[in-house]
């Protein structure tokens, strides 16, 4: 006979492997959700009296001694009524001041001028130089008679030079005067303005050909004024 070592195989149905799994987990959820019940001490119970109640709490007002003891030196004063503004403004208007140099230009006496010689914004001048005018005619100021040709001096309020992109410079000459008298008037000169064609060309260059950006350094022209233009002052 021949003695067989070979272990039998328990083959267990799919069943039991089914209903196995499911106890399992049955088992768990009451693991996890135990009822908890209250503790009751029976000395804590005993010791309490039965006809014990609760009352509700009533707010008290707290008084700041501090405080109280300083309301004399408070500077808060009692309500009054306020006054709208129109109540308190005078009824009376007062009439504006009217400086000189605001006096309409039919009123004054005209007086024409010229420069001595031809000034651009090409010259190194700052703003606040002089400038020499001539008169054209003779001119009585004040009772004071003064010959064709009597300098008029002026200074040079502003300077703008001229910019890329066609942008023109702008000079303006003010603050007048013959004899040491003020004369009211300015003159204001712009160079040649080339940002109407600049501009466009600047634009249509960089959408169709890209080279937009070297229309940026063309200048505006200078400004000038010239020995034959007449420009008219007034006193």
């Amino acid at each position: 006979m021949k003695n067989s070592s070979k272990r039998l195989k328990v083959i267990q149905p799919e069943k039991f492997i089914i209903c196995k799994k499911i106890l399992t987990l049955v088992l768990l959820i009451n693991i996890q959700s135990c009822y908890s019940a209250a503790v009751i001490d029976d000395f804590v119970e005993n010791s309490l009296d039965k006809n014990l109640q609760i009352k509700p709490y009533a707010p008290s007002i707290i008084n700041d001694e501090f405080a109280e003891s300083n309301k004399k030196y408070s500077r808060i004063k009692p309500y009054e009524k306020l006054k709208p503004v129109d109540e308190e403004l005078p009824k009376t208007v007062n009439k504006p001041v009217r400086r000189k140099e605001f006096i309409l230009e039919e009123n004054r006496t005209p007086v024409q001028i010229c420069i001595k010689e031809i000034y651009s914004s090409k010259k190194k001048l700052e703003e606040g130089s002089f400038l020499e005018f001539k008169t054209i005619s003779d001119v009585n100021y004040k009772g004071k008679f003064y010959p064709a040709g009597t300098p008029v001096r002026a200074r040079l309020e502003t300077l703008s030079p001229r910019g890329t992109w066609g942008t023109p410079a702008e000079i303006v000459i003010g603050n007048f005067s013959i004899g040491g008298k003020p004369l009211y008037g300015e003159i204001t000169r712009n160079g040649t303005n080339r940002i109407l064609w600049v501009r466009p060309l600047a634009i249509a260059g960089g959408i169709f050909f890209g080279t937009g950006i070297f229309f940026m350094f063309i200048k505006g022209g200078h400004a000038k004024i010239k020995p034959d233009e007449i420009f008219t002052v007034y006193y």
